[in-house]
């Protein structure tokens, strides 16, 4: 079967300079699978979007996208950063599909418009957990609790039982609008029905209760991921460490530092926060050892570390 080849087409706003040309935007065009490609024309599509009177430029950008099936999901995508909702949904109309129609709520998150959502239950394609997952994403940065509901009832409705995966972004969803306590809630309503929750689980719920300030919670939550083995990433143990310094808690950051710095390396900003809390909590001691240690681990900014510790005091 002959590949379908989409041949390049620069929108004159480019052509003519109004708007920077990327080199490889023609090659990126004739590849579209490429990830190269692929952020090369998300990069394009920005660039137009951010400029006056966009409309036509990004459609002729776009359209040799919709021609193949194949890259329907990703002009969909596009259309959306780009806020051109309306196209997202005749391209999804032109080839409906699962993948489009995943496309097609991301696009709506993308521009903050979700009255095309409803394409999933007008469309006979069945949703998988993919796209509750999207929606309900979506529907939580907008604050659109309604239509979270609604999400969940239509899970129920095409047969998707929550899995790990839902509640993990459901929880990450209502920690990024300050309510960890009513995400800490679905952490229970799992443990009835048999998940267990796993390091994202936790990275999420800590992020949440670090910052509404209730690091008690983080602290403890930390710990119990610990007695769960549960290996967080490093961007957990930074967050926590960040959050500690903050509030002035340099005893409790020093301490997750101690236990794992040689697993998560040196974050030169947070780091250089904690042992200037620890100066400043007169604590040198354990500031000057914390310094030692970085510097006989990590080569990295090895110059401004030497000017650190010639700073502290003797």
């Amino acid at each position: 079967m002959q590949n379908t080849v989409i041949s390049p087409s620069v929108p004159p706003e480019i052509r003519n300079g109004s708007i920077p040309h990327p080199r490889p935007l023609p090659l990126c065009l004739s590849s579209p699978d490429h990830h190269l490609g692929r952020s090369a024309l998300s990069a394009a599509v920005s660039s137009l979007a951010a400029s006056p009177n966009h409309l036509p430029a990004v459609r002729s950008l776009v359209a040799p996208l919709v021609m193949s099936k194949r890259h329907v999901p990703h002009a969909i995508s596009l259309f959306g950063l780009a806020g051109l909702l309306d196209d997202a949904a005749e391209a999804f109309r032109s080839s409906p599909s699962l993948f489009s129609l995943n496309a097609l709520l991301f696009a709506c998150i993308l521009s903050n418009n979700h009255k095309q959502a409803d394409e999933m239950v007008r469309k006979d394609v069945k949703p998988n957990l993919t796209t509750f997952s999207i929606a309900l994403s979506g529907f939580y940065r907008e604050e659109l609790f309604s239509d979270v509901k609604k999400v969940l009832w239509l899970m129920k409705k095409n047969g998707r039982h929550a899995g790990l995966s839902i509640y993990n972004a459901r929880i990450q969803s209502l920690c990024k609008l300050g309510r960890p306590e009513e995400a800490k809630e679905l952490l229970r309503e799992m443990r009835p029905r048999g998940m267990k929750p796993s390091w994202v689980t936790y990275d999420h719920l800590i992020l949440g209760y670090c910052s509404v300030g209730n690091l008690e919670e983080a602290k403890r939550l930390f710990k119990e991921m610990g007695r769960k083995q549960l290996v967080p990433q490093s961007s957990c143990y930074f967050s926590l460490i960040y959050y500690l310094c903050r509030n002035g808690d340099f005893g409790s950051a020093l301490e997750i530092c101690r236990r794992v710095w040689t697993r998560i390396g040196c974050l030169f900003s947070t780091m250089k926060m904690l042992v200037d809390g620890l100066v400043g909590t007169l604590q040198v001691k354990e500031a000057r050892e914390l310094v030692e240690k970085v510097k006989g681990k990590f080569f990295r900014n090895m110059e401004l570390w030497n000017k650190i510790e010639e700073a502290l005091p003797k």
